[in-house]
């Protein structure tokens, strides 16, 4: 807290400051300029925002609004009368603004969000932006209000920032933040509002830098800080002017020269877009549509398991721990899925599937389908390309529930977490008619092919940009659909969150345009029933054989003959063991196809985006760029990418950057200590005799200060030399205390130099430091 001078001050034996000569000064001319400086600052924020989004306003009635008020919350320091008087006043005028112009302050507020609204739509090119209702269609009118309104609140907070603490580093902060959306949407501010803005930010670091900031309600031109202890200026309207206008003019040379110089079309033909904007790209355009709700998951998800709760998911993120692990004798070179929920009716704006329920709307129990039954008959029949397995699998950390091979009868065993089941399974491997009976046909086609109403127009748009018809094959159909997804919507592991009250398949198809493998399954049941194939949308997991003949442990002890009979794909292996991660949750489709029964219908479309990482290091790894894999991942849904090289990935990047941080640190602390003792040693080396007795003297207090707090107290040679004498750090034998202090004094005060032999016993007592200090100790014990 600065110190108003109201007596004479002595700053030391013989030397004192009396105030009555000081310089007086007309502190409304310094205030003036402060709010010159507010004024700068919040309508070079706010013009440069309104500008790059091309906001139409009445600018001259805004500019003069803000002005005024600037001045008005600037001269609020000129008394303390004043300034309490002041501050209700304005506080009452905001309250009257807002009561009788709330609805043009809203609309206008609005109209700005569309505007802004309308260049994030452009820039993501997308029509799945929001749009805010305007109760007054005048943009012109209501944004103006609207501004000038904020601009007047924003003039109270600057101006307590710029005259009474001077904070430029947040000044800098909070006006980046306000400008970061246009910029990152490549809008490009007006030169005049950028020369404002900086010219102000820099007004402020001059004014900090000379310490001509910390107002009183004195006219005194000058002030002691007590804390720096120094004299710092106060009011100086001609250099507080003069810094003003050099920052104005210094702003906007650069800026006129930057621009024909580096114009932006060289920089964005030089730099294009950088990897680290691209890579928030999606996380941006989630905060667009959603605010900052984009950035969260509405209910716990690492994969593709939900049991039918879709829309509530802003990113997938892998932890990579191990979910179950499975014991098996591998028979196929495809994909391995094991299902655990199997959907029947989608609830448009719900989101969510729903299992089987009969007419009265209770769960219909599960039962093994028909197509289980018929490859278990064609085994029995000794049918070519047939075979029986056994799969153990184990719950290690996933949801209680039944993780089923196809084709399996055991649609009831479930298994808990710590627990295991072994499933008995028939493989579809032969690719031919299974004698698919005319009661089975009907009976899928009574169940499965259910749309609703809502979910009609969109499906219908689908199928026909993919080319689906009823007279084509069930595979042909799957193969378009697939191949549609692949060539018109991306695979995403950031899609965002379906926005509140929309439809999670509708909002899809019709805005967003990406997603994951619930995005795509559930759009492809609909696509298949509405071409008259029964489909049903499963979640479970997907298992890879890269990822098993990569991580899998082969089981030496276990014979291949207890796991698998009949036909293999790839003939007779051996029991492997393998782990199953988040990585590999899945959802997908089961469709009916007159021949084959039921079938897996994947649909998902390969992927080379990086998944997202659930834990705050990896994000932080992948912000520097040092979570990244080498390499793009081409998978097909969500358990494409190889879980065990991911973690071990992870774990040599995480301790890579560790072992960088650690030695940063300690370079840096080396560094920061080697560099102060070398700055020490040349003040030291270009000193005279007296400047470097005084500077031994003082390291050699510091050392003592450390570890006797007390010493600090001290504030005069003599002081410090009996506080040393009388804790045993003082050698009167080498230096007695009164010429001690002599020599200290003369050094300090006087141009006369010390002698050298003076100066040679002097610091003999500081090299006996650790002599002295281990005699006062000794004393303490004594």
């Amino acid at each position: 807290m600065a110190k108003e001078l109201t007596d004479s001050m002595e700053l030391t034996e013989g030397l004192a400051i009396c105030p009555g000569r000081l310089t007086k000064e007309n502190r409304l001319k310094t205030l003036f300029v402060k709010g010159v400086v507010v004024y700068l600052l919040v309508m070079g924020v706010m013009g440069s925002y309104l500008s790059a989004l091309d906001v139409e306003c009445f600018w001259l009635v805004m500019h003069v609004i803000v002005f005024l008020c600037s001045l008005y919350c600037a001269s609020l320091y000129y008394s303390k009368l004043w300034q309490n008087t002041g501050y209700l006043l304005f506080l009452a005028v905001i309250a009257a603004g807002g009561y009788f112009l709330g609805k043009y302050i809203n609309s206008g507020f609005y109209s700005v969000a569309n505007d802004l609204s309308e260049a994030a739509s452009g820039f993501f090119d997308s029509n799945a932006m929001r749009s805010y209702g305007e109760q007054i269609d005048d943009p012109y009118v209501t944004v103006t209000i609207s501004m000038s309104y904020i601009g007047c609140i924003c003039c109270v907070l600057v101006n307590i920032m710029v005259s009474r603490k001077m904070r430029c580093a947040l000044l800098v902060i909070l006006g980046a933040g306000v400008l970061a959306m246009p910029l990152y949407l490549e809008q490009e501010p007006s030169f005049l509002y950028m020369i404002m803005f900086l010219a102000g930010v820099f007004s402020c670091f001059m004014l900090r830098g000379n310490g001509h900031y910390l107002l009183t309600f004195q006219d005194d031109a000058y002030q002691w800080d007590g804390r720096k202890k120094q004299f710092a200026y106060v009011y100086d309207f001609r250099n507080a002017a003069r810094a003003v206008i050099s920052a104005v003019l210094v702003c906007a040379v650069i800026l006129g020269a930057g621009s024909v110089i580096y114009p932006r079309s060289l920089h964005q033909s030089a730099c294009g877009t950088s990897n680290l904007k691209k890579a928030s790209m999606e996380t941006v355009e989630n905060i667009s549509i959603l605010g900052l709700m984009g950035l969260f998951n509405f209910y716990p998800n690492t994969g593709g398991l939900t049991n039918g709760t879709l829309g509530g998911v802003n990113a997938i993120r892998y932890d990579y721990e191990t979910d179950l692990t499975i014991e098996f004798a591998p028979y196929t070179q495809n994909r391995i899925y094991l299902k655990t929920f199997t959907g029947c009716d989608y609830l448009p704006f719900s989101n969510r599937w729903q299992r089987q329920t009969d007419e009265q709307g209770r769960k219909v129990a599960e039962q093994p389908d028909f197509t289980t039954r018929l490859m278990k008959k064609n085994y029995q029949k000794h049918k070519k390309k047939t075979g029986k397995g056994k799969i153990i699998v184990k719950n290690v950390a996933a949801a209680a529930g039944v993780y089923l091979p196809y084709y399996s009868e055991e649609v009831n065993k479930k298994i808990y977490p710590g627990t295991q089941q072994e499933y008995i399974f028939y493989p579809s491997l032969s690719g031919k008619a299974i004698g698919v009976s005319e009661a089975d046909r009907q009976e899928a086609q009574a169940d499965w092919l259910h749309i609703s109403e809502d979910n009609l127009d969109e499906i219908k748009k689908l199928c026909q940009e993919a080319g689906l018809s009823e007279m084509d094959s069930v595979p042909d159909n799957v193969q378009k659909l697939a191949q549609y997804f692949q060539d018109n919507i991306p695979y995403s592991y950031r899609p965002g969150a379906t926005p509140y009250r929309a439809d999670f398949i509708n909002y899809f198809l019709g805005k967003n345009r990406r997603g994951y493998c619930a995005h795509f399954a559930s759009a492809a049941t609909l696509a298949f029933r509405y071409t008259g194939i029964p489909a049903r949308y499963v979640e479970g997991y997907g298992i890879d054989p890269e990822d098993i003949s990569e991580e899998g442990t082969i089981k030496y002890d276990q014979r291949y003959e207890d796991y698998y009979e009949g036909y293999s794909e790839v003939g007779k292996t051996a029991v492997v063991s393998a782990n199953v991660t988040d990585a590999s949750a899945h959802a997908w489709v089961e469709v009916f196809d007159p021949d084959m029964g039921w079938q897996v219908a994947d649909v998902t479309p390969s992927s080379g985006e990086e998944p997202e990482d659930n834990g705050l290091w990896q994000r932080i790894l992948n912000f520097l760029g040092a979570g990244k894999s080498s390499g793009g991942s081409t998978t097909n849904g969500d358990g494409g990418q190889n879980d065990s090289e991911a973690a071990e990935q992870l774990k040599q990047t995480t301790g890579y950057v560790s072992v960088g941080i650690v030695a940063a640190v300690l370079l840096i602390l080396i560094v920061r200590r080697l560099g102060k003792k070398i700055v020490w040693l040349i003040r030291f080396r270009k000193g005279s005799r007296n400047d470097r007795l005084i500077m031994d003297y003082q390291r050699y207090l510091e050392r003592i200060a450390r570890k006797q707090n007390s010493l600090g107290d001290c504030k005069n040679y003599q002081d410090q030399l009996n506080w040393l004498d009388k804790h045993g750090y003082w050698r009167s034998d080498v230096v007695r205390l009164e010429k001690a202090v002599s020599i200290l004094e003369r050094a300090g005060f006087s141009r006369t130099e010390v002698t050298f032999h003076e100066y040679g016993m002097m610091r003999k007592c500081f090299r006996n430091y650790k002599k002295a200090a281990g005699k006062a100790s000794g004393r303490k014990r004594g």
